[in-house]
């Protein structure tokens, strides 16, 4: 199978459970790249991208985004996750864009929601 995979990690990401999810992808032939973005504990449910994530983690995220043009994008907060769907709507609503031809799925990995 080949892809390629985005990761958005933050400082405080659960290292082991991004590890396995690594590992995992890896083992099923995904390229995966890797984004780290924000401080710890930095973000949550805010509308407007630079908000969540400051100006310069947007940047680095667009740049991420652009350069290596995932086939799924993958968070492990809420803060993250909402980035990549903001930024993805952005991009769709400008008419599309390097990033993509259709909308990229962003999946959330997001353990603080566990009960």
């Amino acid at each position: 199978m080949n892809g390629t995979v985005l990761l958005v990690l933050r400082k405080d990401s659960p290292l082991e459970i991004a590890a396995a999810t690594v590992a995992g992808l890896e083992e099923r032939g995904l390229i995966v790249h890797r984004v780290l973005l924000g401080a710890p504990g930095q973000g949550g449910p805010i509308r407007f991208l630079h908000a969540l994530v400051g100006e310069g983690e947007q940047d680095r995220l667009r740049a991420a985004l652009d350069e290596h043009k995932p086939d799924v994008a993958v968070a492990f907060d809420q803060a993250s996750a909402a980035a990549l769907v903001e930024e993805r709507d952005r991009r769709l609503a400008d008419g599309g864009s390097p990033m993509l031809e259709t909308a990229t799925p962003v999946v959330a990995v997001v353990t603080d929601l566990l009960p």
